[in-house]
């Protein structure tokens, strides 16, 4: 099933709203953004501060890099997504954000944050 270029950019808008509040430390936004997510703020804070490094946010190139794969006869349309993570150290990093997706019926997404882990 083909998705608009709109769908792609509106996807990527919130996956890097997401990965801004990770950046700035704001735990309790990135929950307040994905309000379904399993992972608590406190979870969240202890992947990033055991990774030891300062994220980013994404740079632009970093959003052809994201992994978006639909969920099959999800209604509404959903994906499974694996945005990888930069750091001030090392650029492109070795850990990634786990998201899902899920398209609503006003052209919004629902998100939960899956989980944070290296490679």
């Amino acid at each position: 099933m083909p998705h608009s270029n709109s769908d792609l950019l509106a996807r990527n808008r919130i996956v890097g709203e997401i990965v801004v509040c990770l950046a700035m430390a704001e735990y309790e936004a990135v929950v307040a953004l994905a309000p379904g997510s399993p992972v608590s703020p406190a979870q969240i804070k202890a992947a990033i501060e055991e990774y030891g490094r300062k994220l980013v946010p994404l740079p632009p190139e970093a959003y052809e890099l994201i992994d978006y794969v639909a969920i099959a006869q999800s209604e509404p349309p959903s994906w499974s997504v694996v945005v990888p993570l930069f750091t001030q150290q090392e650029g492109r990093s070795d850990l990634s954000l786990e998201l899902r997706l899920m398209k609503l019926a006003t052209a919004s997404y629902e998100v939960s944050v899956d989980g944070l882990h290296a490679l």
